[in-house]
């Protein structure tokens, strides 16, 4: 009887590690869309290059975009029918510093990293980041407000992605979001 109910329990445990396998997979789908769904979708979308960061992705037509300026700090895209932004971009440069990204977040006295904070690694159009889930305080007006962060390191630059609203549409909106290096930009037709 006692071997029975082990191999039960470890039955249980398997299926459950399964379970969670696969919970975390259907996560990152979430997120994460192939190439031709994202060509498919931002045809006839307006294009945004932002060079002091060195990066550009698509946003809808009637779609608005306020920036920064020339020194690239922020851009926002949102629907003009939203009062939230929906997608927000947010450049720090990291060429003298050249802090990890628990560095770069300690240094700003931020806890955004904390362990217990669901987190998974992504890659976008090649480049790896970091997808932090659930994150709160990131909107001043709204403390308690959550906001998706999805952090790319890219070692001369750390670029933060914010989507706090219209999940669909922002979704694609980080999909299409390209880094090129200092020589080189590929702007597709």
């Amino acid at each position: 009887m006692k071997k029975f109910l082990s191999v039960m329990v470890i039955c249980a445990m398997a299926f459950f590690i399964i379970g969670c396998e696969k919970q975390q997979k259907q996560v990152t789908n979430e997120l994460i869309m192939k190439e031709s769904a994202v060509k498919q979708s931002v045809k006839g979308w307006q294009l945004y290059t932002n060079p002091a960061f060195r990066y550009e992705l698509r946003f809808p037509q009637g779609w608005r975009v306020t920036d920064s300026g020339e020194d690239g700090l922020i851009a926002r895209f949102f629907s003009a029918n939203a009062a939230d932004d929906s997608v927000k971009i947010l450049g720090y440069t990291n060429w003298k510093q050249q802090f990890s990204l628990q560095e770069f977040y300690e240094n700003q006295s931020v806890d955004i990293l904390k362990a217990d904070a669901p987190r998974e690694d992504v890659e976008i159009n090649g480049q790896a980041g970091l997808w932090l889930k659930n994150v709160k305080g990131r909107v001043a007006a709204y403390p308690e407000k959550l906001v998706d962060l999805i952090v790319f390191d890219l070692g001369d630059r750390i670029v933060e992605v914010e989507i706090s609203g219209n999940w669909e549409t922002s979704k694609i909106i980080v999909n299409s979001l390209k880094f090129y290096d200092n020589n080189s930009i590929t702007i597709d037709k």
